[in-house]
């Protein structure tokens, strides 16, 4: 197995740990974004324990899995420090207190998730292509078939 794919899986397999770091020390590591809601932070945890679930159980989708969560990681994040810089913003116009909304904990939750959800999106990518490139037929061209016929 390849590292990139051992990191991946390691990350999945990690979630357990995650979330009770979550649960017990209020530790938020994986999704930072829905600090404030506890129900769409845990739905999120549990999508990541459907995907490791779906990569053990059947490994050749492994990818698309990957694929797919990587994507949603990545959209959440970019979103989570979005909007409160938008809410910071909008704070100065209305001119109330501003609060800034990036702590220590939001800053290595982005690295960290975002970190592995840019590899991971880049591992599936490629680990596809190569899937589709074994796939397709190779296809004789003129030039190919000359090469060929001069044993070379």
């Amino acid at each position: 197995m390849k590292t990139g794919w051992m990191i991946i899986r390691a990350y999945y397999w990690a979630t357990p740990v995650f979330l009770l770091l979550d649960l017990f020390f209020g530790i938020d590591v994986r999704v930072s974004a829905f600090i404030d809601k506890p129900v769409w932070r845990f739905a999120y945890y549990g999508f990541c324990f459907l995907c490791l679930g779906a990569i053990e159980w059947k490994p050749p989708i492994a990818h698309y899995v990957g694929l797919l969560e990587s994507l949603t990681n990545v959209t959440i994040l970019i979103f989570g420090m979005w909007m409160p810089l938008i809410v910071m913003d909008q704070q100065a116009l209305n001119d109330q207190p501003i609060v800034n909304p990036v702590t220590r904990l939001t800053i290595i939750n982005f690295l960290l998730a975002g970190g592995i959800g840019i590899s991971s999106f880049y591992q599936c990518i490629f680990d596809i292509n190569v899937r589709l490139s074994k796939s397709q037929p190779q296809v004789m061209t003129a030039e190919s078939n000359d090469e060929s016929s001069l044993g070379g």
